[in-house]
């Protein structure tokens, strides 16, 4: 169920503003689904580009990590439509899992992007990918993300979503102190990436829809439990595909072969 927070009266604004990070593993074992992860990005990206509604705005934070060395805040509060594709000068796995320590990174930067955090337009909304356990954070992270996560959780405008590989997700959930509705696991190779990828992006749509139709819902607890449950199908971007209707009419004659 949404966790819906209605704004009434003069406080309630006349746009939105989603403020969207997204964490984004950039680890070793991600080198065998490299371009599988770069395509499920940029149609993710794509989508994210399309205004639902004309009173929505999105900008986006991206944090992309390995090792602890290796964490890159690449974008800070961009305006989604000039967010770049991924490829492969951007996108370079290697290393270990420092989960904990990008989350921290990009949530202070996104932060910090914005101008009035007290501005009733605002919402945020946290996506991590990943494909395998924390390994790489420094202690004080590994201890005082959870905690940090809890916190804002707690707070109307804040949604945490998690989606993971060779993972347990529900031990995922509690150990990062996440509403399991928003939390979904999927199977690591290269059609299960481009799968997770094609339902976040389809769990973001129904999020941006939902903001844009009532501006008084800022926060949701069944990100991906409401679109495609606790796991990903491995074929769900075929499933997907094959269930958008066929736009040729049968009755334009038989088919040329």
């Amino acid at each position: 169920m949404s966790k819906e927070v209605k704004v009434t009266g003069d406080s309630k604004p006349e746009q939105v503003v989603n403020h969207v990070l997204i964490v984004l593993d950039e680890s070793g074992s991600m080198g065998i689904v490299r371009q599988n992860t770069i395509d499920g990005f940029n149609e993710q990206l794509m989508a994210l580009q399309e205004k639902v509604a004309d009173n929505e705005e999105t900008r986006v934070t991206m944090a992309i990590f390995s090792d602890l060395r290796n964490i890159r805040v690449i974008y800070e509060g961009e305006d989604a439509a000039t967010v770049q594709p991924l490829n492969e000068d951007t996108y370079r796995p290697g290393g270990g899992t420092a989960l904990y320590s990008a989350i921290e990174q990009g949530l202070n930067q996104m932060q910090m992007s914005v101008k009035d955090p007290h501005d009733p337009a605002n919402a945020y909304l946290v996506i991590i990918i990943s494909d395998g356990d924390e390994n790489a954070s420094s202690y004080e992270h590994r201890a005082s993300v959870p905690e940090r996560i809890k916190t804002l959780d707690a707070q109307d405008p804040w949604t945490f979503t998690y989606i993971g590989a060779n993972v347990d997700i529900t031990k995922i959930a509690a150990a990062m102190n996440l509403q399991a509705g928003n939390t979904a696991a999927y199977t690591s190779s290269p059609v299960g990436t481009e799968s997770a990828f094609a339902a976040t992006g389809k769990s973001l749509h129904r999020y941006r829809s939902m903001r844009s139709a009532d501006l008084g819902v800022r926060s949701m607890s069944d990100f991906y439990e409401a679109t495609v449950g606790s796991c990903v199908d491995e074929d769900f971007v075929n499933k997907e595909s094959q269930d958008t209707p066929d736009s040729t009419d049968d009755s334009s004659g038989p088919e040329n072969t």
